[in-house]
């Protein structure tokens, strides 16, 4: 399905495997390997059936159901269960034979434990697998003796997922709204133990992760999940001045360095992104508001817009998925093409929230124009790459609200869905 080079076939494979899927699992009952491993594909590269109300956190049940049918969550027995299934017809026990977890098992839980980490972490739906002993054991083994470069990758990114983990026990972090931090420690002790764990970790990152594109770009959204704190004015999040401006030059730091890289990624390679990736953007595009009307005497919100402008970064995405579909020679031949390919489609949803920045932005500058805060606003490129001569407009709100443009395309290119399930996380976050 991922590889498939039609958007129409994309459509009618999402909607088969879903079907075959739902009959092996749930009518048939079966229960093996290569179903949890075509289960966990289709979840990673869900963006390409984004045409079909998204089913993120059933398909990850399911597929943690099917891993603890296939009992990956555990070591396997050492000896057999007292059980009368375990003797014979004559009533003599049967030999017991130990099983041994295979590598591809090993792989399939960790694999496993990162997606359900990322949809926990982001669309914010689901609890993350649960991480055991035996886990901790299977990424020691793959990581001391991998087979190959991906056993080295993944288990790196899994080590990050389990940091960002880390951060559901910060006060800032209490997606429930209960209160509940009010019982926890200061925010700058979970901080200090947090950056300590990315010291140790990166002092250990291997030379073929540290030139891989898609670990370094999980990397980066970690350090920003971190320090993100620094954007919130909340009680919770109290913490020294000298701290804040640290915090919030890593989060401008990172968004920098994650979008520097997606950019030099070519265009016909996109199409191998795994679902992560686009929350790692989403996250990066809302942090990147934040840290632009972030009002703080210490932070140069001039500065911050002279290295990296929104509305730059925005447009460059939008060119960006606008190259991919005939960079990667998707639908190539159709005169004619009804159904949106995921790039083109989130290109315009992209542009969207472009003009919404770019009518904010010179809505500002109208509004205040009288004391020349906002002189030579435009909203546009200057051409360079860089960031022009514009000024912030200095918003009290801290959050995102999502623009809700209704373009004459024959569709609501934003009430979807699956756009709305990676956006609204961070969204909801803003207003913290």
């Amino acid at each position: 399905m991922a590889t498939a080079k039609s958007t129409s076939r994309q459509i009618a494979l999402g909607l088969h495997i879903r079907q075959l899927l739902g009959q092996k699992l749930l009518i048939s009952g079966e229960r093996n390997l290569d179903l949890l491993w075509g289960l966990l594909t289709y979840i990673a590269w869900s963006q390409c059936h984004y045409q079909q109300r998204p089913v993120w956190s059933s398909m990850i049940q399911l597929a943690m159901g099917l891993a603890f049918d296939l009992g990956l969550n555990k070591a396997p027995q050492k000896e057999a269960p007292h059980l009368l299934l375990n003797f014979d017809a004559r009533g003599c026990p049967k030999p017991f034979i130990s099983a041994v977890g295979s590598q591809q098992e090993k792989r399939a839980l960790l694999c496993l434990y990162s997606l359900s980490s990322s949809f926990s972490l982001y669309v914010q739906k689901i609890d993350t697998l649960r991480w055991t002993p035996y886990a901790d054991e299977c990424l020691k083994i793959l990581s001391e003796k991998p087979e190959s470069i991906h056993d080295t990758l993944m288990t790196q990114i899994v080590r990050l997922q389990l940091i960002q983990e880390r951060v559901k026990d910060a006060p800032w972090y209490d997606t429930a709204g209960d209160g509940s931090f009010a019982f926890k420690a200061p925010a700058i002790f979970y901080l200090k133990a947090l950056k300590n764990q990315m010291e140790t970790f990166s002092q250990q990152i291997s030379n073929e992760a540290r030139e891989n594109c898609t670990f370094l770009m999980h990397l980066h959204n970690t350090e920003l999940t971190i320090h993100e704190v620094s954007l919130s004015r909340e009680p919770h999040a109290d913490m020294p001045d000298y701290q804040r401006l640290e915090s919030l030059c890593i989060c401008f730091q990172s968004v920098k360095s994650w979008f520097e890289l997606y950019f030099s990624t070519l265009c016909r390679d996109h199409t191998s992104f795994s679902f992560p990736i686009y929350t790692h953007m989403a996250h990066c595009m809302v942090a990147l508001y934040r840290l632009f009307v972030f009002e703080d005497p210490q932070w140069d919100v001039q500065l911050v817009r002279q290295q990296l402008d929104l509305s730059l970064v925005l447009g460059q995405i939008v060119k960006t998925w606008e190259n991919v579909k005939g960079e990667a020679g998707l639908d190539a031949g159709l005169i004619k093409v009804d159904d949106f390919d995921i790039y083109t489609s989130n290109a315009k949803r992209i542009g969207l929230i472009k003009t919404w920045w770019d009518a904010k932005v010179a809505g500002e500058a109208s509004s205040n124009v009288s004391s020349d805060k906002f002189a030579n606003v435009n909203g546009g490129e200057n051409g360079n790459g860089n960031m022009g001569t514009e000024s912030l407009p200095q918003t009290q709100g801290q959050g995102f609200d999502l623009p809700t443009f209704n373009m004459d395309m024959g569709m609501e290119l934003w009430d979807d869905a699956w756009w709305q399930d990676v956006f609204s996380a961070w969204g909801a976050q803003c207003d913290s």
